[in-house]
C-alpha cells in the first residue's frame, strides 16, 4: 500500500505546478509512501530468511539498495539532460514507485511459508 500512495504522490508532484499547500501534502504522503514500504521490505527480508542466515541476507539486500541510491541520480539527470518536461519526470519517477507495488503483491502470493517452516518457527521460539 506505501508504494501505491508513493506512486500516486509522486506522479502528482510534478502535475500541481504553482499550488504550494497541496504539494507539501503530496510531496509529504508521497515520502511517507516510500520510508513505509521500504520499511516493510525490510520486515519481508527478515523473515524469509532462515535465521542462520538472516544477517547475511539483510546485508545483502541493504548493501543493493545501495545501488539504488547510487545509479537514482543518474537515471535522473539523464532524463533532465533530455529537456523531459518536469511532469514527465515525475512520471517516469512514479512507475518505478509502482513496479515497487507490483513487485510487492507477487511476492505475497509467491511466497507462502510451508509447513516445515512454521514447524521449525515453534521450534525455535520453544527453546
Amino acid at each position: 500500500m506505501g508504494f501505491g500512495l508513493a506512486a500516486l504522490c509522486i506522479a502528482g508532484i510534478g502535475q500541481f505546478g504553482d499550488t504550494i499547500g497541496l504539494m507539501f501534502v503530496v510531496v509529504f504522503l508521497g515520502g511517507w509512501g516510500i520510508l513505509g514500504g521500504q520499511n516493510g521490505l525490510n520486515s519481508l527480508a527478515g523473515s524469509y530468511y532462515p535465521t542462520y542466515l538472516r544477517s547475511t541476507g539483510m546485508g545483502w539486500c541493504l548493501g543493493i539498495g545501495r545501488i539504488g541510491g547510487i545509479v537514482g541520480p543518474l537515471f535522473a539527470g539523464q532524463l533532465i539532460r533530455r529537456n523531459l518536461p518536469q511532469s514527465e519526470l515525475f512520471l517516469a519517477a512514479a512507475s518505478l514507485a509502482l513496479l515497487e507495488m507490483v513487485i510487492m503483491v507477487a511476492l505475497k502470493f509467491m511466497i507462502r511459508p510451508t509447513k516445515e517452516d512454521l514447524a521449525a518457527a515453534k521450534e525455535i521460539l520453544a527453546h
